[in-house]
């Protein structure tokens, strides 16, 4: 199966499918023409090796950037905490069936 996040709300549903928004239905907004397309182009459901790479190796380079410049890297530990949370609070959520608050 393609790898697949679906987020509903209150007002509508945005999925997400490999790396294409396969669905865009938001209360009260027009479905945006360029986001929304019926096929995959990545097809790494089916060969890891087709997972592109392209997002890790800016990453990198930035951190290794960040260090030769003497700066702080645009992810950094505190950025990087920030989908932890995320992902633990929805697990939290979908347990307790309780709404978490995020902090900052």
């Amino acid at each position: 199966m393609p790898r697949r996040i679906e987020i509903s709300g209150d007002k509508g549903t945005i999925i997400l499918e490999e790396d294409k928004i396969v669905k865009w239905c938001i209360e009260g907004q027009e479905t945006p023409d360029e986001f929304v397309s019926g096929s995959s182009t990545n097809k790494s459901f089916s060969d890891p090796a087709a997972f592109g790479i392209e997002g890790h190796i800016l990453q990198i380079s930035d951190m290794v950037d960040a260090i030769n410049s003497n700066r702080r890297p645009m992810v950094d530990q505190y950025e990087g905490r920030r989908p932890v949370e995320l992902i633990l609070s929805i697990y939290e959520s979908s347990r307790t069936g309780k709404t978490i608050k995020l902090g900052k």
